[in-house]
């Protein structure tokens, strides 16, 4: 069994950045976002704001902290943008509850 890092050792650099990324994904809305990226990827503002029946300027305030903490990334396509999950970022998200939950 690996030896336990001692909370002295840990990155601070790293614990704040999971800090940001957790913040961003314990949001209600957020949540729900990422719920339907997961199902959807590649899905407007509209067509979520469609989805959640939410204003389209508090979606995408939301789609900005989710894309500032690097859970989702957006691409232009014409003149929409396109948001998808970040799929490292999420896989990076889960070995984290994974090893929590240990």
């Amino acid at each position: 069994m690996p030896a336990q890092a001692k909370l002295t050792e840990l990155d601070e650099e790293a614990l704040v950045q999971a800090h940001a990324v957790f913040h961003a994904i314990t949001h209600p809305i957020r949540i729900n976002l990422v719920r339907i990226l997961e199902e959807n990827p590649a899905q407007t503002v509209t067509q979520l704001q469609f989805r959640l029946r939410l204003a389209q300027a508090i979606v995408s305030v939301h789609l900005a902290i989710l894309r500032k903490a690097g859970v989702v990334t957006a691409t232009r396509t014409g003149k929409n943008i396109r948001y998808k999950l970040d799929e490292g970022m999420m896989q990076t998200i889960q070995l984290c509850i994974q090893r929590i939950n240990a």
